[in-house]
């Protein structure tokens, strides 16, 4: 009998350049994570106070009403939770590869928030313009 080589086993100049999955990188990724869930608390709070002021002024200004900022709520609040996600996955990603900062959390952080509530007043603002007159 000849010994044959298996033809699908990793040839083992790429089996030793493979870094191993360790538990110190998956549990810096948790803790990113953690982090995160945490910050969603905060975030909610400063951009929903940040829509009320801005549905206030809208409203003393005739721009809006409540059903229509009701509309845009709804949708903005389902899309800027989904926009926050792309901070916990770039920040876990980082942390993957080594690249772990406090810094890069908190500009992850402000850019994001400050990205929502500009997207919040482009929003609230234009469409409330269109509301007839009357109204």
């Amino acid at each position: 009998m000849l010994a044959h080589e298996n033809p699908y086993s990793t040839p083992p100049a790429y089996s030793e350049e493979v870094r191993p999955l360790t538990y110190d990188r998956v549990a810096l990724v948790g803790e990113v994570v953690v982090m995160w869930e945490k910050l969603r608390f905060v975030y909610i709070a400063i951009v929903g106070t940040y829509s009320l002021i801005v549905f206030s002024v809208t409203l003393y200004l005739g721009l809006t009403t409540l059903i229509m900022f009701l509309r845009i709520a709804l949708v903005g609040g389902i899309f800027s939770n989904f926009c926050f996600c792309a901070g916990p996955l770039i920040d876990g990603y980082l942390t993957w590869f080594g690249f772990r900062s406090r810094g890069v959390t908190i500009f992850l952080f402000v850019s994001g928030l400050l990205l929502t509530m500009l997207l919040a007043t482009a929003t609230i603002f234009p469409l409330g313009s269109l509301l007839p007159a009357q109204m």
